[in-house]
């Protein structure tokens, strides 16, 4: 009866082909490749076409060949038209059936929730041209032509939607890795460039790549590649290079040598444009602390005023900058790598003068009696310098590092020669050398040294001959001798230990 479905198995299911391509991998993913709707009076020429199906290696769907005698077949028909990859209405001479009805409205439903299901009406010998809603849409006539032929039609519709669903869902894939593609290319060519112009140039407006791409061509690529949106779109380089799996690889295998070319590289950059114009060219000198020349520049003049060298692999090394020729003993510390760059200009760094700078460090005693930094004090003190019969005093004294000089400037001058890891590393020497102090404690004096405080007023002149150093309190105006000792005299900075009498 029409409006019960007729399990009756007129024969056994055909066995299965191998799948072909396309249609096998859609048969794995959804189980039933074709759900077969038809009326049951029409059944002898619907499983002539379901073994054809078959033979082609798709898996159709027939209540015929699947559903057992005796199983409740409504919920079984719902699953199936739930879940298979499309539906044939296969429309005979008997008409559409009450049950082949509601099957076409729940497919018609599927398709209307999603357009890339397809639904393809089929018609028999000896039936008419669809009517309704399947009106709309193309068919497959199987009346004026061979069953073969007319199944290799059907096939061919199934699977130009399938083709198309694939086709779409390669496009969503590959505009997701394009995405992700020019989010790495970005990435990679930051680095370049943050790379070029930290160790290669110094001036950033000589700066072209691949001589006749500018920056500015660059940015209109980018911006070219942004207004991409569909896969039709992208042509030759594009796809090449932003939409394949090998290109995702590559691109962050670029990014990788990127970031380990800014962790091994160090640079030494030099600006000699506004040095003086003298009778013998300058030229700059790095070498180990131990003296080895690591290089040595080219003459620097007005004509070639910036030189630059590149270090690689240098992790950590220190290293000190000389004038050649050299003047006033100067000696800028540095630390090669990695990622390091330091850039001279010369003279600012070098200055043609000589400058004069006193460092006092006071000792462990003398710390023990003074205010913090910044700090309240009770009972506060003042230094005084005596030096060929001239004073000078140093009022507040705190647990700090006091550096004195003529002006402000040339203590600028002279600290602008230390870095701030040489400066630490030197006064951490110093501290374990001369305070006689357990390790851990000799490391506080650190931070007390590390903190400056500038004097300026006060010329220590050429020779520390004769230099003296009081104590005073408004309580003790006669003052306190303090012991002294001269530590070193590098870099235009001399520098002394002060520190109370036991």
């Amino acid at each position: 009866m029409e409006n019960s479905k007729d399990t009756t198995q007129s024969k056994p299911r055909p066995t299965e082909a191998t799948a072909t391509p396309g249609a096998g991998a859609v048969a794995e993913v959804r189980g039933v490749d074709v759900f077969l709707s038809y009326n049951s009076k029409d059944h002898a020429g619907v499983e002539e076409v379901a073994a054809r199906l078959a033979d082609r290696g798709m898996k159709p769907f027939l209540d015929r060949w699947d559903l057992a005698p005796g199983q409740r077949w409504r919920p079984e028909l719902e699953r199936v038209l739930g879940s298979c990859g499309a539906v044939v209405v296969m429309l005979g001479p008997s008409g559409v059936g009450e049950v082949q009805s509601r099957e076409v409205d729940v497919a018609l439903r599927r398709q209307d929730k999603d357009s890339r299901f397809p639904v393809v009406p089929a018609l028999l010998p000896g039936s008419e041209p669809p009517s309704g809603f399947l009106e709309q849409l193309t068919w497959v006539d199987l009346r004026n032509q061979s069953v073969d032929e007319g199944v290799d039609d059907l096939v061919r519709a199934i699977r130009r939607q399938w083709g198309a669903d694939a086709q779409r869902q390669k496009t969503r894939t590959n505009r997701t890795r394009y995405l992700v593609n020019l989010l790495l290319l970005l990435v990679v060519l930051g680095a370049v460039a943050f790379w070029y112009f930290r160790h290669l140039h110094m001036r950033l407006a000589h700066v072209a790549v691949g001589g006749s791409v500018t920056i500015l061509t660059l940015l209109r690529l980018a911006y070219g590649y942004f207004k991409w949106g569909a896969e039709e779109e992208i042509k030759n380089l594009p796809r090449r290079l932003l939409a394949s799996p090998r290109s995702t690889q590559g691109l962050i295998g670029a990014l990788a040598v990127a970031g380990g070319c800014l962790a091994v590289t160090s640079s030494v950059h030099l600006d000699a444009s506004g040095a003086p114009a003298t009778g013998e060219p300058l030229a700059v000198e790095v070498r180990s602390p131990k003296g080895e020349a690591l290089w040595k520049s080219a003459a620097l003049d007005r004509d070639r005023p910036v030189a630059s060298r590149l270090f690689f692999f240098r992790f950590g090394q220190p290293a000190e900058i000389h004038l050649v020729p050299e003047g006033d003993r100067v000696a800028i510390p540095v630390r090669l790598g990695p990622g390091s760059r330091h850039r001279i200009r010369v003279p600012d760094h070098f200055a043609p003068r000589e400058v004069r700078v006193l460092r006092l460090l006071p000792g462990s005693r003398l710390v023990q009696g003074l205010g913090k930094p910044g700090g309240d004090v009770i009972l506060p003190f003042d230094l005084e310098i005596h030096s060929g019969g001239d004073v000078f005093r140093v009022t507040d004294l705190r647990r700090q590092a006091i550096y004195l000089g003529a002006g402000a400037n040339d203590v600028e001058t002279g600290l602008a020669r230390e870095s701030a890891d040489r400066r630490r590393d030197q006064l951490g020497e110093w501290a374990k050398g001369h305070l006689a102090l357990p390790e851990e404690r000799a490391r506080a004096f650190v931070p007390i040294w590390m903190d400056d405080r500038v004097v300026a007023g006060w010329d220590p002149g050429s020779s520390l001959d004769g230099i003296s150093f009081q104590l005073t309190t408004k309580t003790r105006p006669e003052g306190e001798r303090l012991a002294h000792s001269v530590l070193d005299g590098t870099n235009s900075i001399r520098t002394i230990l002060i520190d109370r009498i036991r």
